[in-house]
């Protein structure tokens, strides 16, 4: 399978007509810095099927974001947005809110598309258990979380504040246990090497 994906530059068949049951939704759940991002956008590389399942956010847009990973809003409209309970559920992080919209979950459980989220452990808690009763088109990988010293040095590349990069540190320190012991059924994946042989790999495995 892994050599149909590297040859046909498809995430899980050949055939023009994608069947309707190998919809999915794919996580990629780790810290930030951990190359999700990068991750994600090989991947949407690899398929003509795959697309970000987007996400609603009151912080900035940056460079990296990928095509359709966000609606940018300013904070009035998010909390008119939770007034009327459109989100399945909301995060706050680094200072900023997310919201993802049960219409867009139920749309990536049943489209013919793969759709793809980068997400945080407790969003992805929330989205497991969304999701029950088709918990099996919701593949969910771990992005392990570099040495601290990678961490910041990627994260100053990106640009991110001394005191962002000091926060974001701190949050994400325990996340790869709380994977581990988690009841989600995480594929753990490394975060060094090449990220098109990352992602190849991801998706030889969906």
């Amino acid at each position: 399978m892994a050599d149909a994906l590297e040859n046909r530059k498809s995430l899980v068949c050949s055939s023009v007509e994608r069947p309707q049951e190998e919809c999915m939704i794919l996580s990629l759940v780790g810290a930030s810095g951990s190359g999700k991002t990068t991750i994600a956008r090989e991947l949407l590389g690899l398929s003509s099927y795959a697309r970000m399942l987007g996400s609603v956010t009151t912080r900035v847009p940056r460079p990296s974001d990928l095509p359709g990973e966000y609606e940018y809003i300013d904070a009035k409209l998010f909390a008119a947005y939770m007034a009327q309970d459109v989100f399945e559920w909301t995060v706050s992080i680094h200072g900023s809110r997310y919201g993802t919209r049960r219409t867009s979950l139920d749309r990536g459980l049943l489209s013919g598309d793969i759709e793809i989220m980068m997400l945080v452990p407790d969003a992805m808690e929330r989205l497991w258990k969304y999701a029950k009763g088709l918990q099996h088109k919701v593949k969910p990988f771990f992005i392990n979380t570099p040495s601290e010293e990678e961490l910041r040095r990627r994260l100053t590349i990106r640009g991110d504040s001394e005191e962002d990069i000091a926060r974001r540190v701190v949050e994400c320190r325990d996340w790869g246990l709380l994977a581990r012991e988690s009841l989600i059924p995480y594929c753990m994946v490394s975060n060094q090497g090449d990220p098109g042989d990352i992602a190849r790999i991801i998706a030889s495995m969906v």
